[in-house]
């Protein structure tokens, strides 16, 4: 079968055919398509597994993979067409809408996207090959490193109390918990226990894709004690009474940078709200917390034979943990925050 169809396909090119056009126009009425079997993989697959990541996965899809592919037939793309995607989706732009769009990160979420999409339509036997397997990034993704300084991170402990709700709480939990800033953003009151001061963030809303507990300490529930209680939704920080989650991060870090530039008495480089989680778990180990407890701070999933056996959460380490990190981070009130003289600054500029 293989032998005859590249016959036909050899006598086309010979007869000054494009074979790849004929593929194209035998896509009836969307039927083969990336973006028929598109639809079909979120409909069938994203939307009845309910995955944490599927706003990602259909931004993606309709971001970057259906305007450069969505008409072509499923069967017609190969290895050379998944690499000039990333290739086009490498540099950095702005949309319309003045956000920023591409990159390199992008570029490899939209072929992780599109691997699994057309491995699904294998097992559905609506493909006979992956054409995603095997191809290799254009490019070398480069881990962030960026540790804050104690005196960066109380910087913005106190910037964190100018901005207004959501993003001074939020930015507040952040710190004092090491989360992800997804899971503070996304986090619903029902998953609240005030009275034991814990968060739950059930499996189906968790990256490992296990329930996790954060553990409150006494500044994280009086920064939750603070907050609006929406009546139109269940989430603790959302700009749509409560309906859904926040959205708007660019702005937020924008004014806790200007905020803790007026602190400093310079500029913040180099930084992005996740560093603060890495920035948590390296002062920790500083303060001489084990790491297996760190590691439970971070949620991150045991990948060992032993945490098959081993059910011990570590619950009650990591408040220990979370609690000498909070003395460490907010200074006490006998403590002397020296703050820039801006008034001197400006007489001596005169």
């Amino acid at each position: 079968e293989a032998r005859e169809a590249a016959s036909k396909v050899r006598a086309m090119a010979e007869r000054g055919e494009n074979p790849q056009a004929k593929l194209e126009r035998e896509a009836t009425a969307g039927t083969g398509t990336v973006k028929a079997i598109a639809d079909e993989y979120l409909e069938k697959y994203v939307k009845r597994a309910h995955l944490r990541t599927d706003r990602k996965i259909r931004q993606t899809i309709e971001m970057y993979i259906i305007p450069r592919l969505g008409n072509r037939a499923a069967a017609s793309v190969s290895r050379r067409d998944v690499v000039a995607l990333m290739e086009h989706i490498l540099p950095k732009a702005k949309s319309k809408r003045g956000h920023e769009t591409g990159g390199p990160e992008a570029a490899r979420t939209a072929k992780q996207v599109l691997h699994r999409m057309f491995e699904w339509a294998c097992r559905q036997d609506i493909l006979a090959a992956n054409p995603v397997s095997g191809v290799v990034d254009p490019f070398k993704m480069v881990t962030r490193d960026r540790v804050l300084t104690m005196e960066e991170l109380r910087a913005i402990w106190r910037a964190s109390f100018t901005l207004e709700y959501p993003f001074g709480p939020l930015y507040r939990l952040l710190l004092l918990t090491g989360c992800r800033r997804g899971e503070w953003a996304g986090a619903k009151w029902s998953w609240l226990d005030q009275v034991a001061g814990e968060l739950h963030i059930p499996a189906e809303s968790y990256k490992t894709g296990k329930a996790h507990i954060v553990a409150l300490t006494h500044p994280a529930l009086e920064t939750l004690a603070g907050l609006t209680r929406w009546n139109g939704g269940d989430h603790l920080f959302s700009g749509t009474n409560g309906e859904f989650s926040l959205s708007g991060f660019s702005r937020g870090k924008k004014r806790l940078g200007k905020a803790v530039e007026a602190e400093l008495g310079r500029p913040l480089v180099n930084w992005r709200p996740h560093d603060f989680r890495r920035s948590v778990a390296t002062h920790l180990r500083r303060l001489g917390v084990d790491r297996h407890v760190v590691k439970r701070v971070l949620g991150h999933a045991e990948r060992d034979v032993t945490a098959t056996y081993d059910r011990y959460n570590l619950l009650a380490e990591a408040r220990t943990a979370l609690e000498l990190w909070a003395k460490a981070l907010i200074p006490s009130e006998g403590e002397i925050v020296q703050r820039p003289n801006i008034a001197s600054a400006a007489d001596q500029l005169k």
